[in-house]
C-alpha cells in the first residue's frame, strides 16, 4: 500500500470518528434537554436538608444546608408558588 494510500485510509478514520462524536454529542444534548424538562422529587430535597437553625430574627427554625449533589440533577426550577413541607 503507497503512502498517499495509507494517509487517506487515515484521513477517511479521522473523518467518521470525527462525525461520530458529533452525533454522540448531538445525542447527549438532547437526552440532557429532555431530562431538565422532568420535575425533580420533593423527596431528593428533603433527604438534602440538614442543619436546622434559627431565621434571622430568631422568631422560626429554618434548615440552613440543602446537600443533593450527586443525585444526576439536570437543572433546578424554583417556582414561588410552590411550599416544600418536610
Amino acid at each position: 500500500m503507497s503512502t498517499a494510500s495509507v494517509a487517506r485510509v487515515l484521513s477517511e478514520q479521522s473523518q467518521m470518528k470525527d462525525y461520530f462524536e458529533e452525533e454522540k454529542e448531538k445525542i447527549d444534548r438532547k437526552q440532557l434537554k429532555e431530562m431538565s424538562k422532568q420535575p425533580i422529587d420533593d423527596q431528593i430535597f428533603k433527604d438534602g436538608l440538614s442543619c436546622l437553625g434559627k431565621t434571622f430574627n430568631g422568631a422560626r427554625h429554618a434548615y440552613l444546608t440543602l446537600g443533593i449533589s450527586n443525585r444526576d440533577l439536570v437543572s433546578i426550577v424554583v417556582s414561588l408558588y410552590s411550599v416544600l413541607t418536610v
